[in-house]
């Protein structure tokens, strides 16, 4: 072999070594890719698929947002057990709660059974309270209509110690009935002076769970209106009257009487209160109480006693 033919073997070799290190240094977007196209009539069968699934999909009728809150709102009941359910007869008189209706029972025996559980040999408990709960319907003639829940306090005919601190402010004009009002245990009474301190700040409003006035007062306290807005007195929720003491003492020895709803719905509410305790006599005149002050509102009213 001739010298120059082993320069040309060894300039060869020099190349492929030099072009094999640079495909390892080399980046993969350098790598060359190849794309094919798709086989014929695939695009058209894919279109055509997608055409025959949006057929078979029923349409749904665009509702707006506020149409669909009250469809659910009018079908919103509250729950009542079925007839089976009620039918089931426990046959001893021990058995397991949770698998049979809780007994329906008068009121007379109900009270019965809670003063025999919290007798001096058991609970030791006759102070205790007796709550019944009231179900109220909130429905009015229109579908699309229904009562706001409420509070009001409610006078029960027999008073009891319910335990509940109530801070109200009365407004009169003549020097007696602030006295009256204080000694039926008013918070703060007084006349137009306070209601100059409402003007400059110095009295909140916030401080008192009900505003009362007499109405000699009332001309000088419309200057409030706007600011008191929903505290404002009135004769509705019986803040207003010519007579203090039956104002102040109704509020101060009523009952707080609050109508909740459940959530997400309008149709009806719950109202859980006190009737009395168990060493008072039962007597049907506290549930007549309450029954008037469902009609004040207008709702119908079912009861209950837990």
């Amino acid at each position: 072999m001739s010298a120059s033919m082993k320069q040309g073997i060894v300039a060869l070799a020099q190349l492929s070594r030099l072009s094999f290190e640079l495909s390892r240094c080399a980046p993969p977007f350098c790598i060359q890719l190849r794309s094919y196209a798709a086989r014929k009539g695939k695009r058209e069968a894919i279109k055509k698929a997608k055409r025959a699934e949006i057929k078979s999909v029923e349409k749904k009728e665009w509702k707006p947002k506020r149409l669909l809150v009250k469809q659910q709102v009018f079908t919103a009941e509250r729950p009542t057990p079925d007839s089976d359910w009620l039918a089931r007869v426990p046959s001893d008189d021990v058995y397991l709660k949770a698998f049979y209706p809780a007994p329906i029972l008068s009121v007379a025996a109900a009270v019965a059974q809670q003063r025999e559980v919290n007798s001096v040999q058991m609970y030791n408990n006759l102070q205790g309270h007796v709550f019944i709960t009231l179900y109220l319907d909130m429905r009015m003639e229109k579908k699309n209509k229904f009562l706001e829940p409420f509070k009001t306090t409610v006078r029960l005919p027999h008073y009891f110690e319910h335990g509940e601190d109530k801070s109200v402010l009365v407004l009169c004009k003549t020097t007696a009935d602030q006295t009256k009002a204080r000694e039926c245990g008013a918070t703060i009474a007084g006349g137009v002076e306070l209601i100059k301190q409402m003007e400059k700040g110095q009295l909140d409003k916030g401080d008192f769970e009900l505003i009362i006035a007499t109405t000699d007062i009332l001309p000088d306290l419309m200057a409030l209106r706007g600011y008191l807005r929903r505290q404002f007195p009135n004769n509705r929720n019986g803040s207003l009257g010519p007579d203090v003491v039956q104002l102040v003492e109704g509020y101060i020895k009523g009952i707080k009487c609050e109508a909740l709803k459940p959530e997400g719905v309008h149709s009806y509410a719950n109202v859980d209160v006190k009737i009395g305790t168990l060493r008072q006599t039962s007597s049907p005149t506290h549930f007549c109480a309450y029954r008037q002050a469902r009609r004040s509102v207008n709702c119908s009213l079912t009861l209950s006693c837990p």
